[in-house]
């Protein structure tokens, strides 16, 4: 018996779109000679569904979409997936088709099927097959397994698709986030033959196929013709810009630049190398103009107040000087109809170094499960991958910089990534204290600022977009809270 293994990319809400898709994959599969189609959970819906999933409406609308689909399926042909059908969050098993033999209204005789809708920030790849591999011994039989593929909001799926033996060895698998089908047969007596194994994705290849399937998905199911992406000439902006050219290509990218009178010449002359590199345009737009007439405003008579002093130290001119360009960014994606990406990394993030309605304006943040210094391997990845570096190399060896005053760097206010991001990995990822965190390796000095970092920010990160979860989220924390770790 021939089983087709089939990763499915659908769009939460598309149900039309979604089974017009699946009666086309259907029709190919009995094509090629396939006796049974097998799919991922939720393979009609997408998921995760969230409150959809409690609406009536919805429901009904998904009843009568699956009832359409399963006249339009080839005869003969069993289409197995799961739903949950009452809409009480459990997954259902579903056999689709017409005109189906007794055998085929259940999964093939002798073989165990688990249809996933595993995220990556679920679990990963390794624990997967460790966890598929015992429930095959379990059940002492072939054991296949198929995910869904693609972007919904945070959640990526890496579309892999398994088939193991009943001793629990791989026998076959497809690779992971190219949505190839995976073809066996299932024979009356014995098992499933090995077939040659893909090679396994390095961390690095791997976080860049689901950056960009990220993106990708995300402006496509949303329908915007492309993205836009503020270069500043460091670091973050140019891996956003990197990832969006290889997600959408580049003709469905914008760069744009907001010198101000901070910036070097150093970091303008790079965003455009950088844009050159990339094939993308890249508009040039000063600031110096908007900062001077705002800063005029702000100086002029009924401006300032006697009841409330100005600070010393006042973040206003910096924090200023990031709005504007942020307000800048967002016009020019209203004007075009783009999506604007933004920048920010995790450990600027956790540790709050961004402006709010400044640097983190945008609708989908790439970087947000990348700390600093994994931002940094990863672009000296993407420059070995071609035929030539697409991120110019000063950026990579630049000391990094918002370029908000004279001189400026984030180690003025952070401590250096390198001791900043394994502290944040223990008291932000692992909820340890900072005494534990300094135990368990971390710099003290840089366990306790990131302590205190992470909970005096954590009112900025209810208010930026949300990006591709790699990874388990952060602790969620009151914003309003006046614990600041161990004395």
């Amino acid at each position: 018996m021939k089983i087709r293994l089939l990763p499915v990319n659908p769009a939460v809400g598309a149900l039309a779109r979604n089974a017009d898709r699946l009666a086309e994959a259907a029709r190919a599969a009995a094509a090629d000679g396939v006796e049974a189609l097998l799919l991922p959970a939720r393979a009609l819906e997408g998921a995760p569904l969230l409150g959809l999933a409690d609406r009536p409406d919805y429901l009904r609308a998904r009843k009568a979409a699956l009832a359409a689909l399963s006249r339009r399926l080839p005869p003969g042909l069993p289409l197995f997936t799961t739903l949950s059908l009452d809409g009480d969050g459990g997954d259902k098993p579903v056999v689709l088709g017409r005109n189906l033999p007794p055998a085929a209204r259940r999964v093939p005789a002798g073989l165990a099927y688990l249809p996933c809708r595993t995220a990556l920030a679920d679990d990963s790849p390794d624990g997967r097959r460790a966890a598929l591999s015992r429930a095959a011994k379990k059940a002492r039989r072939p054991l296949a397994a198929v995910n869904l593929l693609g972007g919904q909001d945070e959640s990526v799926f890496d579309g892999a698709a398994c088939l193991f033996a009943a001793d629990g060895s791989l026998l076959a698998a497809s690779p992971r986030f190219s949505g190839a089908p995976l073809d066996f047969d299932l024979p009356a007596r014995g098992a499933p033959r090995p077939q040659p194994l893909p090679p396994p994705l390095s961390p690095e290849a791997a976080c860049w196929a689901a950056i960009t399937l990220g993106i990708r998905d995300y402006v496509g199911k949303n329908g915007a013709p492309g993205v836009l992406v503020a270069l500043s000439g460091g670091m973050d902006s140019a891996l956003v810009a990197a990832l969006a050219v290889d997600a959408l290509g580049p003709a469905r990218v914008l760069g744009a630049t907001f010198p101000s009178r901070y910036s070097t010449s150093g970091t303008h002359r790079d965003a455009h190398r950088l844009a050159d590199a990339l094939g993308i345009p890249c508009l040039d737009i000063p600031i110096a103009p908007a900062v001077e007439t705002f800063s005029a405003m702000l100086a002029a008579p009924g401006a300032a107040t006697d009841a409330f002093p100005v600070l010393p130290g006042s973040l206003e001119a910096e924090n200023l000087q990031a709005r504007i360009r942020g307000v800048l960014g967002m016009a020019l994606a209203n004007r075009h109809g783009l999506f604007m990406l933004e920048t920010s990394n995790r450990s600027e993030s956790l540790a709050g170094y961004c402006t709010l309605y400044g640097d983190t304006c945008g609708a989908y943040a790439p970087l947000a499960s990348l700390y600093k210094t994994e931002v940094f391997a990863l672009a000296r990845w993407r420059n070995a991958q071609g035929p030539r570096p697409v991120i110019p190399r000063s950026i990579i060896a630049r000391p990094p910089s918002a370029e908000l005053r004279p001189g400026q760097r984030d180690s003025d206010s952070l401590p250096p990534y390198d001791l900043l991001d394994p502290a944040l990995r223990l008291v932000a990822d692992r909820n340890l204290g900072a005494a534990e965190a300094a135990a368990a390796g971390a710099f003290p000095d840089a366990a306790r600022r990131a302590l205190r970092l992470l909970f005096r920010s954590e009112y900025k990160r209810r208010q930026v977009a949300f990006g591709p979860q790699l990874a388990p989220p952060g602790p969620r924390l009151p914003a309003t809270n006046a614990f600041l770790g161990d004395p």
